[in-house]
């Protein structure tokens, strides 16, 4: 474990975002230079701006910032990299975070759609239980109702 500060942690992080921005590099990559510079890999610590359990790392930076940090996506187009350290000053003050901005339509409707599909499967799960159980009531050796079911021994 790292004897580093939050704080310090979420800088070179940052840095090593902007780094791999400007280099249209991988998450992969920008998880490698995290790790070469503090020593663990960042899914270990509590800092902001990392991408979500089960991203893809072969997906690159660039893609991975625009879709979820939008806007230094666009400071970062617009600005040349001598101001990058301007821009990692004004980072490691910021709270900016993918978790904290609102879904858009298409994730909340990806989102709908997941937890419709789980209530069909629920539902078809216990219709398939209720239509194999379906002569248990009539059964001979049944000693008690269907909710305590208990078969006489022979």
């Amino acid at each position: 474990m790292t004897t580093m500060t939050t704080a310090e942690l979420q800088k070179y992080w940052d840095a090593c975002l902007i780094k791999q921005w400007r280099l249209a590099g991988t998450l992969e990559d920008l998880r490698t230079m995290y790790k070469s510079i503090v020593g663990e890999f960042p899914d270990n610590h509590n800092i902001r701006r990392k991408p979500k359990i089960g991203m893809p790392y072969k997906i690159g930076v660039r893609v991975f910032v625009d879709s979820e940090l939008s806007k230094l996506n666009e400071l970062l187009w617009k600005v040349t990299p001598e101001k990058d350290v301007e821009i990692l000053s004004k980072l490691t003050t910021s709270k900016y975070d993918i978790h904290s901005r609102p879904l858009t339509n298409a994730e909340r409707e990806v989102k709908n759609t997941r937890s419709k599909h789980k209530k069909e499967l629920q539902i078809n799960k216990l219709s398939f239980t209720l239509y194999s159980e379906r002569n248990s009531d009539t059964d001979w050796d049944t000693v008690k109702s269907t909710k305590t079911r208990v078969r006489k021994t022979k």
